[in-house]
């Protein structure tokens, strides 16, 4: 029931909604193969079946893959008109029935106009790159369209298309492109595009269809088609050399669904889950190829090289605005390398006015097999050092073993439940720490943000609730589901050696804290909880409207550790006090209110001064405080030579949250040491 499936792909496979397979250009219109039937038939049974809610397949359901199927193909109401969607509403409360009689007509007969529209498109845009823009008078452009109506007809999404086209170009002049080689460059994006859709098959338009029918039951049931199924199994037996990164298909943009943990990308901090990869180079010096409109298969097909050869990506990161620029990264190709996913300690050495402090740090990843293991010849470690307090990083962590994630949680409590599992039958499993050892009891520290996930929420779920440890970061995830992957020709008894029909991997079961809250869609809110950049309303488990809800079940029965309560609200004010003061919580908190203002400004300026003008303030803004961080880093090292801890990341960056993680811990460590003081005779 627990077998927890967690994707961990590299590039050179990447799931993406089209499918897989790029051999073949097919002139006629796509349409459903007989093994279609079939598969339908058995995702609609998984469904009623073997998902965590069993699913009612009927008319409400039918409207929810509908609107599902739309917001795949054009999310951002860029390319159906009004009219489409008035024959379109036909199927709204058909698709149902279709599902479960194994009727796809509906599916490619939407996706065979949605290819249409695409066409028409790329040909007003060919027609429109035959003169140069002119971006001295004042105009805007809606950016967003995704709760706009569609268009009324084609005047009015001409008239919109043309702001989009003008805006790329007005981007890349910014850049220092000029005239001709603007509209080259955006012609040749969008004829790829053109020449990438071509070559769309049947089995790829069906892959989307029936991702619409499991994407509307929650975000983490997916059907494979045959081919990324296969591709996905033999990807994980091999090596691959590459970036270590699941990429996926956002519109024409290429997306970062993942990086691999101890892969190059996640080793080079340059890029992070989400940002859009719109051009490759090779080598550190190679031209930048434009990529926006590409295929996916030719994107990865870039992207990937030999070992320790370059490839350079200019990407969007997630955290960017619309105005904000581009991002060129260099990232050295390399094997995924299994010891850059294990678990790391090192100890910092700290000085606060006379007193020193020594705190160690374990890093962890991922939640692999062997994790608690390996924790524990760290605290080992550590405990031989003579730490004070301790800092666990499970920072961009996404999960992993489930047992590992209550096993090293047994190492912090002396025995008890860690986690509650609810099954589809309405069971609930709790999961115990049986070991009555406690390998570390001091001060402690979780550090998370909006990336830590699944098993990374469940050990800082019961560490909080044991009072164990301060939890210190952002909002985590809220990923508190288990899936499980089927092949659906097991199920195929009338024909199993038959045509491949794919896999799903519907959700089976669904986490609870022991104190009977849900880590689904809410996460684990931290006890000192720090702003994020990265929008909730984009990214994790609250942006989706189709994620399975938060909700409570009873409380198990355990004990929770009592120091922690006694100066718990004192650490809260003095990180408080203190946080104030510090220059980067500043630019921290500027930034989100920035990045707020940003998701109210709709209209984006179409005239070169006024988005020069945006540029520059921009700049002015990063000089001055690229000119206090100078002046602050002169200061810090003359403190740093009486012995103060530097807490710069690996790229050399001031990292605010592990900054504050063992300040917390320096004044739970003065505050134990008063009490106990207080206490004696």
């Amino acid at each position: 029931m627990r077998k927890l499936i967690f994707l961990i792909l590299f590039v050179g496979f990447a799931q993406y909604m089209f499918g897989g397979d790029t051999t073949n250009v097919s002139p006629k219109k796509l349409h459903a193969e007989p093994q279609h039937e079939r598969t339908e038939m058995l995702i609609a049974d998984v469904l009623s079946h073997n998902h965590y809610n069993r699913i009612l397949i009927d008319d409400e359901y039918s409207a929810k893959v509908y609107t599902k199927y739309l917001q795949i193909l054009d999310d951002g109401r860029q390319y159906f008109l009004a009219s489409d969607i008035q024959l379109f509403d036909k199927y709204k409360l058909r698709l149902d029935d279709d599902l479960k009689s194994g009727n796809s007509d509906a599916g490619f007969y939407i996706y065979n106009a949605y290819l249409s529209r695409i066409a028409n498109r790329i040909g007003f845009v060919a027609n429109l790159l035959k003169d140069t823009f002119s971006f001295s008078k004042e105009d805007y452009f809606l950016f967003d369209r995704e709760k706009q109506s569609w268009f009324e007809d084609e005047t009015e999404q001409n008239t919109w298309w043309t702001k989009k086209i003008k805006y790329e170009a007005l981007q890349m002049k910014l850049a220092g492109k000029n005239g001709a080689e603007i509209n080259e460059t955006i012609l040749k994006r969008y004829k790829n595009f053109q020449t990438q859709m071509s070559k769309i098959k049947n089995e790829d338009a069906f892959s989307s269809f029936m991702n619409a029918y499991t994407g509307c039951v929650d975000p983490h049931t997916d059907y494979f088609s045959p081919r990324v199924a296969e591709d996905f199994h033999v990807n994980m037996s091999q090596q691959l050399k590459g970036i270590g990164a699941t990429l996926t298909m956002d519109g024409e943009y290429t997306k970062v669904r993942e990086l691999v943990k101890g892969g190059p990308a996640d080793r080079s901090k340059a890029i992070f889950d989400g940002d859009k990869i719109v051009a490759v180079g090779q080598g550190q010096e190679g031209e930048l190829v434009d990529v926006v409109g590409w295929r996916l298969d030719d994107v990865v097909a870039l992207i990937r090289g030999e070992k320790d050869t370059w490839v350079k990506l200019q990407i969007i990161p997630k955290t960017a605005g619309p105005t904000d620029p581009r991002k060129t990264i260099e990232i050295k190709r390399d094997l995924i390398r299994l010891e850059e996913q294990r678990a790391k300690c090192e100890i910092k050495n700290l000085k606060r006015g006379k007193k020193d402090y020594k705190i160690g740090v374990i890093n962890l990843p991922v939640f692999y097999q062997g994790t608690a293991t390996d924790v524990r010849k760290l605290l080992d470690s550590l405990k031989r050092e003579k730490i004070q307090a301790l800092v666990f990083d499970l920072r961009n962590n996404t999960g992993g073993s489930l047992q590992e994630a209550i096993t090293l949680s047994g190492l912090f409590i002396r025995r008890g439940p860690v986690v509650q599992v609810k099954n589809l039958y309405g069971q609930v499993e709790v999961d115990e720490d049986r070991d009555t050892n406690l390998n570390y009891g001091g001060p402690m520290t979780v550090l998370v943000n909006r990336g830590s996930a699944s098993a990374s929420e469940i050990f800082a779920a019961a560490l909080q609730d044991y009072h164990r440890a301060m939890i210190v970061g952002e909002r985590t995830y809220g990923k508190g589901t288990v899936q499980n992957l089927l092949d659906l020709n097991q199920f195929n008894e009338s024909n199993p050696m038959g045509p491949k029909m794919g896999e799903i991997k519907p959700t089976i079961a669904k986490f609870y804290r022991i104190t009977g809250g849900s880590t689904q869609h809410r996460g684990v809110i931290p006890d000192v909880q720090f702003p994020s950049l990265i929008d909730s309303t984009l990214f994790g488990e609250s942006a989706d409207p189709y994620a399975l809800p938060y909700d409570e079940i009873p409380p198990s029965h355990f004990d929770q550790f009592l120091e922690l309560d006694k100066f718990k609200m004192s650490l809260i004010d003095d990180h408080q006090k203190r946080i104030e003061k510090n220059a980067e919580f500043q630019y921290l908190e500027e930034d989100f209110e920035d990045k707020e203002k940003q998701k109210e400004e709709k209209l984006l300026p179409l005239q070169l001064a006024a988005a020069q003008a945006q540029v520059d303030k921009r700049k002015e803004k990063e000089n001055a405080r690229s000119a206090k961080r100078k002046l602050d880093k002169s200061i810090k090292k003359e403190k740093l030579k009486d012995g103060e801890e530097d807490n710069s990341s690996d790229t050399g960056k001031y990292d605010l949250i592990m900054d504050e993680g063992t300040q917390i811990l320096e004044d739970w460590i003065e505050l134990a040491a008063m009490i106990k003081t207080k206490s004696r005779p």
